[in-house]
């Protein structure tokens, strides 16, 4: 694929940049920190441990004096601190919404390479609320199903199968709908 030479530039009748080519560039910038932001949290939630020092675990004490042992967390401090509020929170349905930003960053991606306007639009903007709507539905059915029945993977994670989430929902969902 090849492009001429004046592809890229666009400018007004003063010369100067049109604000398109400056929004063309943030979401450029954006797709480009939001690839950052994905893989660093893959990277967190891969190399979790419970003997992390996060928000939630004191860590693990080493062989000497009160001595921590070294974050194993290959994204570092920050990057146990993610993944432990991840799965304290939503247990091993944290990898939906890993999916979901992958999701929505893909068609972000689409987007660029097909040159489209990242204008706002009624139909674009309902089936925004859909996908985050849905998500939302999925999170909460996930989470409570890992509660009321992967409860024996709970040593894996930092607080109950299912995390906050499912311990709320999972406990309403086993009230009205039964075990």
């Amino acid at each position: 694929m090849t492009y001429s030479l004046d592809t890229l530039k666009t400018s007004n009748s003063k010369g100067n940049v049109a604000p398109a080519s400056a929004k063309r560039f943030a979401h450029e910038v954006s797709l480009i920190a939001g690839m950052l932001a994905l893989a660093f949290c893959l990277i967190s939630l891969l190399s979790f441990s419970p003997l992390d020092v996060a928000w939630s675990t004191s860590g693990g004490v080493g062989a000497s004096a009160g001595a921590q042992t070294p974050i194993s967390n290959l994204g570092g401090r920050l990057g146990a601190y993610v993944a432990d509020g991840s799965y304290f929170l939503l247990g091993f349905s944290a990898w939906w919404v890993l999916a979901a930003g992958l999701s929505v960053w893909l068609a972000s991606l689409a987007r660029w390479l097909r040159g489209e306007a990242t204008a706002l639009s009624p139909a674009r903007d309902a089936l925004r609320i859909k996908f985050w709507s849905g998500l939302l539905v999925l999170l909460a059915a996930s989470t409570a199903l890992e509660w009321s029945r992967l409860y024996r993977f709970e040593i894996l994670l930092p607080d109950h199968a299912g995390g906050a989430l499912g311990y709320l929902a999972g406990g309403l969902g086993v009230k009205w709908l039964g075990f």
